[in-house]
């Protein structure tokens, strides 16, 4: 069983920080590309009764952000991580919306789509993606919800608000800041509805003093793997946190026709786990050697990603990954400020699109930009680059079984793959940690 639920929370206060300490509780696209060497096995009780006819997306995806932001997140921390680059992205852009035309403020959160010329063409594409992952399918439930709650006596600008709603699918609640109990426990069953329990308190009363807007992002994924695991044949083996530290750890595996890809250049191991729906999927990204995974963040990009995509054939391989479930809180002001969003924390922050109320003005800034995920993945599913490479391929006929034992910490990305969205990203470094 595959469950995943993600929360990104912004409290804007007038020239005051609002503490916010929380827990964590737990397009489509169709194209023909034959492959040489490729060899598609028709699968039993699989979505569509077809081919795996994986073709990585030929569009530009936007996502040099998203790897700036990866790179900081991944690099920062020695633990688990996952974060949602997309859900961080939307607030972003809501922001922007409401930042001055031009103010420091516009200009650098207008840098997340460097290649986006106009608000306009920024909007649709937001739109779109929103559009395309909140599309029902039978074969998976995923559910894409923004909301921003304000005080009473603030008043969200019309022009703001329509086109939150128009193009970011995002409505506008007023409560009672005052009674912080209530408003707190009216953002609360908002955020659990959404996310089916997994979030059941985003914020305590004492997180709403001086503050006057929350935006909130949560999103909601239950799927299941194209080819799951079977339970019978987990077992027990070491997993090397560093070179030399070992624990023990619960392994899945099974043998089968994936989309793999050896780099002798990157010295990695990339490898596609799809899930039932087709148009999610796991990228595993394996070192070659213990320890080496911050060397590896460091290495890839977004583009050396898409390279070793359209590497990868399908061919056999006898795959083992450990189970894994664990929860994480970010907090991204500091990783935001590094990648140059910093007038918006600031006494200088220009907003006066977003709202207006007695006393504000544009005395508004951002105290606190916290992503909350969690990620659980086991035999059922899971809940969350070089120009010049050697490549090993599979001829077709050959009987090879290439092994991809991921024993050690590794990297992974859930990705829409019909419009190239990051919607999670991160790594896994102790299997046993919650």
């Amino acid at each position: 069983m595959f469950s995943l639920a993600f929360l990104f929370f912004i409290g804007v206060g007038q020239f005051t920080s609002a503490s916010l300490q929380q827990t964590l509780t737990a397009t489509t696209q169709s194209s023909s590309r034959v492959r040489a060497g490729a060899n598609s096995t028709l699968i039993n009780d699989t979505d569509y009764w077809d081919y795996d006819d994986f073709v990585p997306f030929r569009e530009d995806r936007h996502d040099t952000f998203d790897w700036k932001l990866l790179k900081e997140v991944l690099l920062a921390d020695s633990s688990n991580i996952i974060v949602s680059p997309f859900s961080v992205k939307i607030l972003l852009a809501l922001l922007s919306e409401g930042a001055g035309a031009e103010s420091i403020t516009k200009k650098e959160l207008s840098a997340v789509l460097p290649n986006i010329r106009t608000p306009t063409l920024a909007r649709e594409l937001y739109r779109r993606i929103l559009t395309s992952l909140n599309e029902p399918n039978k074969n998976y439930e995923l559910h894409v919800g923004t909301k921003i709650f304000t005080d009473e006596f603030v008043e969200p600008r019309q022009r703001f608000a329509s086109i939150a709603e128009a193009h970011y699918g995002t409505t506008i609640d007023r409560l009672d800041f005052k009674n912080a109990r209530g408003a707190s426990e009216h953002i609360n069953r908002w955020c659990s509805n959404l996310t089916r329990g997994h979030i059941p308190e985003l914020i305590s009363k004492d997180d709403l003093d001086s503050a006057v807007m929350v935006m909130t992002n949560a999103i909601f994924f239950d799927g299941v793997w194209r080819k799951p695991f079977a339970e019978e044949t987990s077992f027990e083996f070491t997993f090397y946190r560093t070179p030399h530290e070992e624990i023990r750890t619960t392994y899945m595996t099974q043998q089968g026709n994936f989309y793999f890809f050896e780099s002798k250049k990157m010295n990695a191991k990339i490898i596609r786990l799809p899930y039932k729906g087709k148009k999610f999927s796991m990228t595993i990204i394996l070192p070659g050697a213990k320890g080496g995974l911050d060397e590896l963040v460091r290495e890839i990009e977004g583009d050396g990603l898409k390279r070793l995509q359209w590497l990868m054939e399908e061919v056999q391989v006898k795959v083992t990954i450990p189970r894994f479930h664990f929860d994480r809180t970010t907090h991204m002001k500091e990783v935001l400020e590094k990648l140059g969003i910093q007038e918006v924390f600031t006494l200088n922050a220009s907003l006066p699109g977003l709202a207006r109320g007695a006393g504000l003005n544009n005395q508004l800034k951002v105290s606190d930009i916290i992503q909350k995920c969690g990620l659980i993945v086991n035999e059922k599913g899971t809940v969350a680059y070089g120009a010049t490479d050697v490549v090993i391929t599979n001829k077709f006929g050959d009987t090879t079984v290439h092994e991809f034992m991921a024993n050690r910490p590794f990297m992974f990305i859930i990705e829409d793959e019909t419009t190239g969205t990051i919607i999670f990203a991160g790594k896994v470094t102790d299997p046993n940690k919650n």
